[in-house]
């Protein structure tokens, strides 16, 4: 149980908790031998100020909404928007949910993936214009899924 609970035992910003939580799912993924798994680029770049120079970093997420695209073999491609706050979600799903109704095509899985301190992940996915909530902890490789009535 180690890196659930060493997740935020540091004091960490938003940012960094965010880089974290993509790591470790981006870890998980390339760790597989079915998978390839591809994280978005951050970009750095450099300000000079009187004080002297400072570095500005931003996360560039694919298509504006998603931090991993993970193709399997043979098989389906899934996008994946990594969250750390579950205030953020419910936004999330409708940005996601009109992308997914103008762009993908049905070999073609989104999700959100939602880091939640201490227990693990919560995996929710938009399968035939419904979500189906997965709880998923990777060290006890444990699952357990149902699906979202009424919850958008």
């Amino acid at each position: 149980m180690g890196r659930l609970s060493t997740f935020n035992r540091l004091k960490m910003n938003n940012k960094q908790k965010g880089d974290k939580a993509e790591k470790e799912l981006f870890d998980h993924y390339n760790n597989k031998n079915d998978c390839v798994c591809i994280r978005s680029p951050r970009t750095m770049r450099r300000i000079f100020t009187p004080k002297g120079a400072i570095f500005i970093s931003r996360a560039n997420d694919f298509f504006g909404l998603f931090d991993l695209l993970v193709k399997f073999e043979n098989k389906h491609a899934n996008w994946i928007q990594v969250k750390t706050n579950p205030n953020d979600v419910y936004t999330a799903k409708n940005k996601i949910e009109q992308f997914y109704n103008k762009y993908c095509s049905s070999f073609e899985f989104v999700s959100i993936a939602l880091r939640v301190n201490r227990k693990g992940w919560v995996f929710y996915q938009y399968i035939d214009k419904t979500w189906i909530k997965t709880y998923y902890d990777f060290n006890m490789d444990f699952r357990s899924s149902f699906k979202i009535t009424g919850d958008k």
